[in-house]
């Protein structure tokens, strides 16, 4: 379907499919189909003619141009989020040092502001960031390692690439909540060299494929949280094995996970050690042998009925963490029953059920 742009009237956020005239009104309308699809009216037909494709049957809207916002640049993002904090850090005497000292400051104060140089983390959630990426953001903040770009407007994989390759010294990014079109992916890019901890969750219909497409540009990532994402399955091969050939940290929450067949081939990562798989749809299992280096398991909130599954999770010797409440093997007996039958079949582990 056509993709002209993210975009958010009032606190709703959309993608726009059209922009233009619409039959028996005046003025340009932008047809959005809604994140949210209550939100919308129809399938992006108005009286008889279909402006434009809608996923959903009454996920579109038609809105006035004046209505919608756009978004903002990656700087003027940051000038918002941190240049008022800043622009208040002049010291005031009397009136007439005042002056003299907020002169003085001002300067201090716009050169900090035009490069943010002892910025470190630029927190960014939700504040409107489009497709537009200024070519200076190397000199402007050049120190950031920790960028969140969490639930914006942003619906290209480009333009994730044009931000990081002119932060050098990024470790940490998130991308969660972005509806990003992930054509681009394939193309090399050495944008997130140096990328040890990712956040792509919250993006309807991402794939475990494509996770691992973009992973593939992140050789030193250890820590990957790719949550509610409704995410089925996870195929394991050579090539995934060597993407996520550092990776210590999974998380997984809140997918649609069903198979422990697919799962235990997670156990073919060498170096995982801490698996989140919380409110899932896992069932029993009764040999979990693949995942035998793994230190950490949550498993809280999914299917689980038997305890020959606890027992199957004591055979893994290395196993010292359990996070397994609100499990149906749980049902029908106090927490103090609970916890004395999880701690007489995992002795050696710290299980978490409150």
């Amino acid at each position: 379907m056509t993709v002209l742009g993210r975009v958010k009237v009032g606190a709703e956020r959309g993608t726009v499919r059209y922009v233009g005239q619409v039959q028996g009104a005046q003025g340009t309308w932008y047809g959005i189909e809604w994140d949210d699809p209550s939100r919308g009216k129809h399938d992006g037909s108005h009286k008889g003619v279909k402006y434009f494709a809608c996923s959903h049957a009454t996920g579109g809207s038609f809105v006035k141009e004046k209505k919608v916002n756009r978004g903002v640049s990656f700087l003027q993002a940051l000038e918002t989020r941190y240049g008022e904090e800043e622009a208040a850090s002049h010291v005031e005497v009397n009136v007439r040092q005042r002056i003299e000292v907020e002169l003085v400051g001002e300067d201090r104060v716009r050169s900090r502001i035009q490069r943010h140089d002892e910025l470190r983390e630029a927190q960014l959630r939700d504040m409107d960031i489009n497709d537009t990426v200024e070519d200076t953001l190397a000199e402007r903040c050049p120190n950031v390692n920790i960028l969140d770009l969490s639930f914006n407007l942003i619906c290209k994989w480009s333009t994730v690439v044009a931000i990081c390759k002119q932060l050098p010294r990024l470790t940490s990014l998130n991308i969660s909540g972005n509806r990003l079109d992930f054509d681009t992916i394939d193309e090399e890019t050495a944008a997130f060299h140096d990328v040890t901890c990712l956040y792509l969750s919250h993006i309807p219909g991402l794939q475990w494929d494509q996770v691992v497409q973009i992973c593939r540009h992140m050789p030193n990532l250890t820590e990957l949280h790719a949550c509610e994402n409704g995410m089925e399955h996870i195929n394991m091969d050579a090539e995934t094995v060597r993407v996520f050939g550092r990776l210590h940290t999974l998380n997984m929450y809140g997918n649609a996970l069903h198979a422990w067949s697919k799962v235990l081939a997670l156990g073919e990562l060498p170096a995982l050690s801490d698996l989140k798989l919380n409110a899932n749809q896992l069932g029993d299992c009764t040999d979990f042998t693949p995942l035998s280096s793994l230190a950490s398991l949550s498993i809280a909130s999914n299917e689980i009925s038997s305890w020959e599954t606890v027992k199957a999770l004591g055979k893994l010797t290395g196993l010292t963490s359990v996070r397994m409440r609100h499990n149906p093997v749980g049902s029908g007996v106090t927490e103090a029953v609970y916890r004395k039958l999880c701690i007489h079949h995992l002795p050696r582990v710290r299980c978490d059920i409150a």
